[in-house]
């Protein structure tokens, strides 16, 4: 299928790009997401990929990811991106996986995202990134990951500048230690230290920032753009 003319956003649902990271925070989200377009009388369906190759061919991932989601859920496309190569992946690995997804997969969607709208009245649709605390305060040994998620960050203010007066609004999620199962994994010694740097002493529950985004999804954020809402525990504020 040709690229040169994008088939999202053609029709008259709304379209939400939600960019997502880690398996466990895909499903509370896309479960989440799936009873916010039930209540809006739409159909609860959706779809999960994997982005995990990086190089040349991640436009091409993220085009195929996205033309399967339009004929699948009516416009509402998301982008997983999952860590892979954990320690040992080169900078620029991360920053293709990380960052150049969620790039690819706007800019795919986002022209007729501007043009047709999505049934919120005075919005043209939500755009979703999830960064990390990790790119707001930094972590020893994570320089690229930083690099990555603090970028997000970036993309995120500056797009939202863009895309006001379309009324489209850009916010981004920045999830601090939650229990999935990377952070678990961790040492028990590592783990007591995170939670007692968390002034709520626990870690957090993929399902609360499943209801972050979904938040930001729903029509109670249309004045909420260019935002990072951090959802830590208090750990950064």
């Amino acid at each position: 299928m040709s690229p040169t003319k994008p088939p999202f956003g053609g029709g008259k649902k709304h379209c939400i790009i939600a960019n997502i990271g880690g398996v466990a925070l895909q499903k509370s989200f896309m479960l989440g997401l799936g009873e916010l377009a039930a209540n809006r009388g739409g159909r609860r369906r959706h779809r999960m990929a994997e982005i995990l190759n990086w190089g040349s061919d991640l436009p091409r991932q993220c085009y195929e990811f996205l033309v399967e989601c339009y004929r699948s859920t009516w416009n509402c496309g998301f982008s997983v991106h999952l860590e892979g190569k954990r320690g040992t992946a080169l900078f620029r690995e991360k920053l293709s996986v990380d960052l150049d997804g969620v790039f690819y997969t706007t800019q795919l969607v986002l022209k007729n995202m501007v043009s047709n709208g999505n049934g919120y009245g005075d919005s043209g649709g939500r755009i979703i990134n999830i960064s990390s605390i990790v790119g707001q305060t930094g972590n020893f040994g994570q320089v690229n990951y930083a690099a990555a998620k603090g970028a997000i960050i970036s993309f995120t203010e500056s797009l939202a500048r863009e895309l006001a007066r379309k009324g489209i609004t850009v916010n981004a999620v920045a999830p601090g230690f939650i229990e999935t199962d990377m952070v678990s994994g961790m040492p028990e010694a590592a783990l007591a230290q995170i939670k007692a740097m968390t002034p709520m002493g626990r870690l957090g529950k993929p399902e609360e920032i499943a209801d972050a985004v979904v938040f930001l999804a729903s029509p109670r954020s249309s004045f909420v753009t260019g935002q990072v809402l951090a959802v830590n525990g208090g750990m950064y504020m």
